[in-house]
């Protein structure tokens, strides 16, 4: 995309060349000053075209080739259109975590619960229906139990108990990739909301 618009005459600073000369002509630093793109980012950016393409063309994506990736951690290659090989864990193959229209996997058997009667009718709602309105006066709950990333180790006065869930995903930052993981940082010194870090994992 960046070298299309270089092509197409529009400046780094994504604005017609004609009116960035302007600008410079008149004595005003053009938009956009401090961003260049030199031959070796030309040289990068072709680089992982080549590597798209072959893996476009059936190749294999990953390898020692010169249009392969070596390691599945490396910032190499272009995202695919349908999310697959967004995740390059050959053991287990995780090729298609995160890809489009693929079932979230269950770990548990899933638990349907009764909702809140309809307030208008008084006729009971369920998450176990597949038609019609289910009634829930906190439908939040798993979402925001999923970003709290509170500390159960002292959390701050008025921050509540913490979650147990962050708790665990930040003392076991290795998860079971193993492949990008560090030992548990502390919360921030004076985060007024004890939030741990937890790192993104592959």
């Amino acid at each position: 995309m960046v070298v299309a618009m270089f092509l197409s005459g529009i400046s780094p600073s994504f604005m017609p060349q004609a009116q960035v000369s302007a600008q410079v002509a008149a004595g005003g630093a053009p938009v956009g000053q401090g961003f260049s793109i030199t031959a070796e980012d030309y040289r990068f950016i072709y680089e992982q075209i080549l590597v798209a393409q072959d893996h476009a063309a059936g190749g294999s994506l990953l390898g020692s080739g010169p249009n392969q990736v070596l390691d599945p951690q490396l910032p190499r290659g272009l995202r695919t259109v349908d999310g697959s090989f967004n995740n390059l864990i050959p053991v287990p193959d995780q090729h298609m975590f995160g890809a489009a229209d693929r079932l979230f996997p269950r770990l548990l058997t899933p638990n349907f619960r009764d909702a809140q009667p309809n307030p208008a009718t008084g006729l009971a709602t369920s998450y176990k229906q597949n038609t019609g309105t289910v009634f829930d006066s906190e439908p939040r709950t798993i979402s925001n139990l999923i970003v709290d990333q509170t500390t159960t180790i002292a959390p701050p006065p008025g921050v509540g108990a913490g979650n147990p869930a962050a708790q665990a995903a930040h003392d076991n930052p290795c998860g079971s990739g193993g492949f990008v993981c560090g030992a548990p940082a502390p919360p921030e010194p004076g985060d007024p909301t004890g939030s741990l870090f937890i790192p993104n994992i592959t």
